[in-house]
């Protein structure tokens, strides 16, 4: 088998509302890069990559989107079914760009899958957990809404949620945060699990305000509490929380210090900052070996972001696993229909059982491609 051509499309992906999160920083749409990899046997291989806006980490929709131009002539006549292959080919011709290599990387899993007929989870691990928590994504408001957004949430299905904390000192800092968490984790399920993502907005200061502020037993994992390496360590000295690590934690090096230094209880892991399905896997054996949990992420995406997401989880043992990112809740454009198995419920999901990744787009859904490689 050989890729004999590549189409590359863009779609935007309004959210269903106002995103915020911690610096100020507010969203109403995403721009999604997507990419077919045809083949010689007539087989198509899906992938895409979303970034988090711009200043979430480097990947940004038009760098997304030069690199693939840049990556994909040296990948036509690659074979698909040795992703490690062509991962090393892209590696050779590009350094970093691990947003744009995500999309292309899923696209090679998905046609290695279908080259298998098995689904990509089969590939990369087996089934290792077949019901998995899928987590929702809170944005930061006022505690009385973020509480309501966590109970429609919960009335779908949910039972993990990551809810965006960062309030800046003029917005009420630590003690708006106390109260929000105060307020959406005393009045919510008892069995409900907490992501609190300050997206490295916190200060050592503000870090130690808010704690002496929250009562006690409070049950939640910090994520991302800080900006940098020295501040996070600081901050695990006096943290009463479990901390898990997202955007410190992006290439394979990251991950290895993070074990090293004993920086974090977790790791999130998101296909498009750690590079695709490949490099998550690597870094997904790195996280158990030590003993970490991870949550399975995108940045952002739609249906072929979820169903990539869900091959990753499924093959992570259900002991290790915090939760995947269900993408639907977060998008009000749809790429198609998801496969019966996965469309069945929120809150918990079985992976899709069809080869590759498990999902085909809706060609007019996705639209025409804006360039061509062949």
């Amino acid at each position: 088998m050989q890729i004999t051509g590549i189409e590359v499309f863009q779609k935007d992906l309004p959210y269903p509302g106002v995103y915020k999160l911690s610096g100020g920083r507010e969203f109403t749409s995403f721009k999604t890069t997507i990419v077919c990899l045809k083949t010689d046997t007539g087989l198509l291989g899906w992938g895409e990559s979303c970034p988090f806006g711009g200043t979430y980490i480097e990947g940004h929709p038009a760098g997304v989107l030069a690199a693939i131009i840049e990556l994909s002539p040296n990948l036509l006549g690659l074979d698909p079914r040795d992703p490690s292959t062509v991962y090393a080919k892209m590696d050779s011709v590009l350094a970093g760009q691990a947003a744009a290599k995500s999309a292309i990387d899923i696209a090679v899993w998905d046609l290695a899958g279908k080259a298998e007929g098995a689904p990509v989870y089969e590939l990369i691990g087996g089934l290792m957990c077949d019901n998995v928590p899928s987590i929702s994504s809170i944005s930061s408001d006022s505690p009385e809404k973020m509480l309501n957004s966590v109970r429609r949430h919960s009335d779908l299905g949910f039972t993990h949620h990551s809810i965006k904390i960062g309030a800046a000192l003029n917005a009420g800092g630590p003690s708006m945060e106390a109260k929000r968490l105060t307020t959406v984790l005393r009045h919510s399920q008892p069995d409900d699990f907490f992501l609190v993502d300050a997206n490295g907005s916190l200060t050592l200061d503000q870090a130690k305000q808010l704690f002496a502020l929250l009562p006690e037993n409070l049950n939640f994992v910090l994520e991302a509490p800080c900006a940098t390496w020295g501040e996070t360590l600081l901050l695990r000295d006096f943290c009463p929380y479990p901390i898990m690590l997202d955007e410190l934690a992006q290439t394979d090096g990251d991950v290895g210090l993070a074990i090293q230094l004993e920086a974090c209880d977790g790791i999130n892991l998101k296909l498009g900052k750690q590079g695709g399905i490949s490099r998550c896997v690597t870094q997904r054996a790195l996280c158990a070996s030590s003993g970490l949990s991870m949550s399975i992420q995108d940045t952002w995406g739609a249906e072929i972001s979820l169903s990539a997401i869900l091959q990753v989880a499924a093959s992570t043992p259900g002991s290790m696993l915090s939760g995947a990112l269900d993408t639907r809740p977060l998008v009000k454009t749809s790429l198609g229909e998801l496969s019966n198995d996965v469309d069945a419920t929120l809150g918990r999901l079985q992976p899709p059982q069809l080869p590759g990744i498990g999902f085909e787009p809706n060609p007019a859904l996705v639209g025409e491609p804006i360039i061509y490689f062949n």
